[in-house]
């Protein structure tokens, strides 16, 4: 099996059930393999630190018994302390344990300026090394892997424009790179 059906997002909660409903669209009894941007510390973690959105897929996949495939190979390391703790069970120590890797997390990504080439490139490795059969990760991600993957289905989930000065800076992020699908969301309105 090889990659079909690739799917960029931006990091929203509420485009979990967007996801969710594109691949039971093309998979009504669910893909043999998903590959999420997760690290594989997800994978036996029982604990309640998550990753929002790609741990929500994971737990409706795992369920309806779709092989998970962890493709971010780059992200930090959860302490073990953590990896099986409720959040009600945490402590003061275990609290600041969880904002420091956080925030540890977060600078790699922002500091290391080869963080994003490293990331995107571990999960190309774990596509051609697990050949899952769909993929949802960030659209940035998405964007390199259509470029190796010229041939695979690509469904962009776009965030509605929010400024144009905003978006004009973020174009190398935000605009997706050939995608066979383009999904643009909205905001409601608020009365």
């Amino acid at each position: 099996m090889s990659l079909e059906l690739l799917i960029g997002v931006p990091h929203l909660s509420e485009v979990v059930n967007l996801a969710d409903r594109i691949i039971k669209n093309r998979y009504p009894r669910g893909p043999e393999s998903l590959m999420l941007e997760l690290p594989k510390w997800c994978a036996d973690s029982t604990g309640d630190v998550e990753y929002p959105f790609f741990s929500e897929l994971e737990h409706r996949y795992k369920s309806r018994l779709t092989r998970i495939v962890y493709g971010d190979l780059c992200r930090a390391h959860l302490p073990k302390r953590l990896k099986h703790l409720k959040a009600k069970d945490f402590d003061l120590l275990d609290q600041l344990i969880h904002i420091g890797f956080n925030l540890y997390d977060l600078c790699g990504i922002i500091l290391n300026t080869h963080i994003g080439e490293r990331r995107y490139l571990g999960l190309i490795e774990v596509i051609e090394k697990e050949k899952p059969q769909v993929a949802v990760v960030g659209r940035a991600h998405a964007n390199h892997i259509k470029k190796v993957f010229p041939n695979v289905y690509y469904v962009a989930i776009v965030p509605p424009d929010i400024h144009p000065l905003i978006t004009r800076v973020m174009k190398p992020w935000i605009n997706p790179y050939k995608p066979d699908e383009v999904i643009k969301l909205g905001f409601k309105k608020s009365t």
